[in-house]
């Protein structure tokens, strides 16, 4: 699939902000089909995450709900690990990884690509973006 992005969306305990990539997804759908597919890896999150998950499938099209997909990791393997599953998963020549808590938008990103290069990598202008327990936990890695 040429020129075709596969996107890889890892997970874990997310129901507060899992929304966010749903709405993301859905607005990103109406403006472009570049993406082939949507690969949710589920790191054994025990809130309401799943159910969220197949609500929003649940009211897409039946075309664009062929494009998302789920699979549930046996046990918490850590985002890692869990990334790399998605990676390996993936059908299309290209992949683009997007955190499950909202904090990154498709359009940002897909903007940007350029099917020239092999890999492009992309960095935050700011971390003032992030919600404040998230900048602690940078600070402290």
């Amino acid at each position: 699939m040429k020129n075709r992005i596969s996107v890889v969306i890892p997970f874990f305990n997310e129901d507060k902000e899992i929304s966010k990539v749903f709405k993301d997804i859905v607005k990103f759908e109406k403006k472009s089909k570049i993406i082939n597919e949507y690969i949710f890896i589920d790191d054994c999150s025990t809130d309401k995450s799943l159910k969220l998950f197949y609500s929003f499938k649940k009211i897409l099209s039946p075309n664009f709900r062929k494009k998302v997909r789920l699979f549930k990791n046996k046990k918490n393997l850590g985002w890692s690990k869990s990334l790399l599953k998605g990676y390996s998963l993936a059908k299309s020549q290209y992949i683009l990884y997007i955190p499950g808590d909202g904090e990154a938008k498709l359009c940002q990103f897909l903007k940007k690509i350029n099917f020239q290069y092999d890999l492009v990598i992309f960095q935050r202008k700011s971390m003032n973006t992030r919600p404040i327990i998230r900048r602690i936990i940078s600070k402290i890695y």
